[in-house]
């Protein structure tokens, strides 16, 4: 039976093969010279893949593969460029995967060794103008891919990937050189207008209250306006880019992108919780649970289980920066049910500090330190709105009144 081989490789050394037999059905390998480097069932690659030596099914290959991928219509149409079957995750990587979200990079056996650190000279500067052209073309040319543009990044918005030089003036990320940026156009859909300063606001709200979450600017190219967010998994050392080893929750758990939602059997805060516990540590507990918190007072029904994220660093498994964060319940048309379920309860308009205080003790957070992370957030949130709306202005009315509701609903 012949197959295909696509190498995963991990901080410049190769870790693992995928394969493709001609069925079309795919497996997962680590390679036989890391098992001196890492302990049995070590996350090595991800958490729902230990370090074993045999290979992983079709199921969970694909379904940790497919949360490297953009979801549709984004998908769709990236597969029309490289002629390619959307439900072709193989043939997608091997296009696109040189750079994924976190530090893998995966490629063809025969390709040349990915680097460590990238020279940022190696990427292609661009002026405001041709950036606009880009965020246009992102129905057409999704994540900016084309003119040398390989790229690969999770989620089912327009979004375009760029490399911010130390100047400050924006490249694309060609040459092997890692995107520093995520820029975020506003959605599409009428029915959720400024969304750009919608999570602006909440991004910069979180972090006047004191969570940490990433970096974000709104800039404007031609008008077009965007939320500029510094990526959590890429660092700059000794003048190069390095990559930082990051999976979401529907990855780390090995549940498909399709079930991204708890209520379409995707990920739960207690399994998020349970990881923390085993590698990680009490602080990202507690991180986790103001994020929960947070999202409710805000009004976000769309934390999912791909706006989660584990970072893998070397002293243990830690709960990236909160991100994401939008209200979603100032748009009457959304969905009141929740993205993860608190201590059993689906819509946020019902969601109590005592319902979020148990769900938090049942993942091991004593009682009194649970009480003292969610009441002393919701102190603080009132005054953290202010300084954010004399800061940033109001963006929306609706905005700010679901806000003021929600909080009002928990204090």
């Amino acid at each position: 039976m012949s197959t295909d081989s696509l190498a995963i490789w991990l901080e410049g050394e190769p870790v693992a093969r995928v394969e493709r037999n001609s069925q079309g059905r795919l497996s997962f390998t680590y390679l036989d010279s890391i098992f001196d480097r890492f302990n049995p069932g070590a996350p090595v690659v991800s958490l729902s893949l230990p370090l074993v030596r045999k290979s992983y099914p079709n199921a969970l290959t694909k379904y940790f593969l497919d949360n490297l991928l953009p979801e549709e219509p984004a998908r769709s149409t990236l597969a029309a460029r490289f002629r390619l079957d959307p439900s072709d995750t193989f043939g997608l990587l091997s296009e696109l995967g040189k750079e994924c979200a976190g530090a893998l990079v995966i490629q063809h056996l025969d390709d040349q060794s990915p680097l460590v650190g990238a020279d940022p000279s190696l990427a292609t500067p661009v002026d405001e103008k041709t950036v606009a052209t880009h965020l246009q073309a992102l129905p057409q040319s999704p994540l900016g891919v084309g003119n040398g543009v390989r790229i690969s990044l999770a989620g089912a918005q327009n979004k375009l990937l760029l490399t911010r030089l130390e100047d400050g003036r924006w490249a694309l990320p060609t040459g092997g050189v890692p995107s520093t940026h995520i820029l975020k156009p506003p959605i599409t859909d009428q029915r959720f207008p400024f969304s750009v300063d919608n999570e602006y606001f909440c991004m910069r709200l979180a972090s006047n209250t004191g969570l940490a979450v990433a970096e974000v600017e709104r800039l404007e190219f031609d008008d077009i306006p965007v939320l500029a967010i510094k990526r959590f998994d890429r660092r700059a050392e000794d003048g190069r880019l390095i990559r930082i080893h990051q999976e979401d929750a529907c990855q780390a758990i090995g549940i498909p992108v399709t079930h991204k939602y708890e209520a379409n059997g995707g990920p739960s805060l207690k399994q998020i919780a349970r990881i923390l516990s085993e590698y990680g540590t009490h602080d990202d507990l507690i991180s986790l649970l103001e994020l929960v918190t947070f999202n409710v007072a805000i009004g976000n029904c769309d934390a999912h289980g791909k706006n989660f994220t584990l970072v893998h660093l070397p002293e243990g498994i830690r709960l990236a920066p909160g991100y994401d964060l939008m209200s979603t319940l100032c748009y009457a048309q959304h969905d009141k049910q929740m993205g993860m379920f608190i201590d059993g309860i689906q819509t946020v308009d019902r969601v109590r500090p005592e319902r979020i205080i148990k769900e938090a003790t049942g993942w091991g957070i004593r009682q009194h330190n649970a009480e003292e992370t969610v009441y002393t957030l919701l102190e603080r949130l009132p005054e953290s709105v202010a300084a954010t709306i004399n800061d940033l202005g109001t963006p929306s009315e609706a905005l700010i009144r679901t806000i003021d509701s929600q909080i009002g609903l928990l204090t």
